[in-house]
């Protein structure tokens, strides 16, 4: 609320000592009791002198005391919260605001992971219109364009614009938006040709592994995500999501006694992160057991996280 435009008051809390008999009596007479007490304490008046000894003090600017959300420093003030103060703490909030007041986008290393996506319908023109100038040659402008773009579902311009990213800057972040970029459209092999590019890139990074295997498991590239996955040192082979994935790919090529074996071995397969109510680990094994033995079977307590 914008100041000066609305009533000012004062609320004060704190107890206040009744006799036992006036506990006793209804609401009505308790009412009229304590609110005698406060009369005869004038603590209305109080409350109302207060108001206006820190009437000057409420119209000057405040000490900024702790911070709130740094987004919305960000965002274009209008007459409602012009007042307002917001501040951009973190540094890659600071560049981000550099962007929309100056028009040059940062350009990180490629090693490291992308900091922000600020980049929505409203404001995809104002970037799109500085790769010509201030950004031509910045590949992580582009990229962000190009996911500003998946994100209104304009896919031929952010394949574009993607892959401009990725030629003037070989980077993983380009490669998963071209890999979804793909799955969206049904072009699993080129989103899968693309999503081993980047995986190719980040093969240390355990996020972009998993999303990874994701979106080669969706694309249906068992044969490449196994050859892939048995690429990798042990360390990597043994993170629950991925061998998961392993494990499903070789379900689904046939190699059921396989699967199965590695899905069962030392007590069955923990997935660190799996949600409560999924049903994935579930289902893999009840593919599995009734593949080999033609009959089926309760699901085993350690795979079971269904939601009741």
């Amino acid at each position: 609320m914008a100041p000066h435009t609305a009533w000012e008051w004062l609320e004060q809390y704190g107890p206040i000592q009744l006799s036992g008999t006036i506990t006793e009596k209804s609401h009505e007479e308790r009412e009229r009791t304590l609110t005698g007490i406060l009369t005869a304490a004038k603590s209305d008046e109080q409350l109302e002198r207060k108001l206006k000894e820190t009437s000057t003090m409420a119209k000057k600017k405040a000490k900024l005391v702790l911070n709130g959300s740094g987004y919305g420093a960000l965002t274009k003030r209008g007459k409602w919260s012009e007042h307002l103060e917001f501040v951009a703490s973190s540094d890659s909030l600071k560049k981000w605001q550099s962007f929309f007041e100056t028009g040059a986008l940062h350009k990180p290393s490629v090693k490291e992971v992308p900091d922000e996506f600020l980049i929505d319908g409203e404001n995809l023109n104002f970037i799109l219109n500085t790769l010509d100038s201030s950004n031509k040659e910045n590949w992580y402008a582009f990229y962000q364009a190009g996911i500003g773009c998946v994100a209104e579902e304009d896919f031929l311009k952010a394949k574009e614009l993607l892959r401009k990213s990725w030629n003037l800057e070989a980077n993983p972040w380009a490669c998963h938006g071209l890999a979804c970029i793909g799955l969206f459209t049904e072009k699993n092999e080129e989103a899968a040709e693309w999503m081993l590019k980047g995986l190719e890139m980040e093969n240390e990074n355990i996020s972009y592994l998993k999303e990874g295997f994701r979106i080669l498991f969706l694309c249906r590239a068992y044969q490449e995500l196994i050859a892939f996955y048995e690429s990798q040192n042990s360390k990597i082979q043994e993170i629950g999501k991925l061998k998961f994935y392993y494990i499903s790919a070789l379900h689904k090529i046939g190699k059921n006694e396989e699967a199965y074996e590695m899905l069962e071995e030392n007590g069955g397969l923990v997935i660190d992160d799996i949600r409560e109510g999924e049903d994935s680990l579930a289902k893999l094994w009840s593919e599995l057991y009734e593949s080999l033995y033609s009959k089926k079977a309760p699901v085993p307590y350690r795979y079971d996280f269904k939601a009741f």
